[in-house]
């Protein structure tokens, strides 16, 4: 039977695609956090515990502006193939829908947001599929996404700028992803 981490390198869609994404917002100046986000403790060992098990430390008021990513995986393709999983052969999917959703969170000045809005993106219509064989290893966005647009929300009484961007996209497993799960 394949380690709970095996699995997790394939089937974990969220971490890994999140994962993926923010790696390209960062390498492009862009501070981005995944939904797997946690307040900043204070405490530098808490703290240093927290980011060595895999969670992004935010502190809400001070990482701005940032890119929240959240990865939402949808419904299979259709598309199987048969594997030897723990020694049993069966059909598995291999391919899927997903979406990202982007909430782009700057200081309550229009100005600020706009910029931070267009660079996001410019990033998501012309980077997104460079991510595949560098951050994306075993998993491989297969289309061109489609925008599902923008919300922006204006709360200057709180002190910030927030716009949420959806893309859609379809995504596979790479052929060496079933090593990490046959026998």
């Amino acid at each position: 039977m394949p380690t709970t981490e095996n699995i997790a390198l394939i089937y974990d869609f969220e971490r890994v695609m999140e994962t993926s994404l923010k790696s390209l917002f960062t390498a492009n100046n862009i501070k981005a956090f995944t939904s797997q986000m946690i307040a900043r403790s204070g405490d530098k060992e808490q703290d240093a515990a927290a980011v060595k098990a895999g969670y992004d430390l935010i502190d809400f008021q001070k990482d701005r502006p940032r890119a929240e990513i959240m990865f939402t995986p949808g419904a299979g393709q259709g598309r199987f193939v048969a594997k030897v999983i723990g020694d049993i052969e069966m059909p598995v999917e291999t391919s899927w829908k997903g979406q990202f959703k982007i909430d782009l969170i700057t200081a309550a000045d229009i100005r600020i947001h706009a910029a931070f809005r267009t660079v996001v993106r410019f990033i998501m219509h012309t980077q997104l599929l460079s991510v595949n064989g560098t951050s994306l290893l075993l998993h491989k966005i297969q289309t061109f996404y489609r925008d599902g647009g923008t919300s922006p929300v204006m709360k200057p009484e709180e002190g910030i700028f927030q716009t949420t961007m959806i893309f859609d996209l379809d995504f596979s497993l790479e052929d060496c992803a079933w090593n990490f799960l046959e026998n």
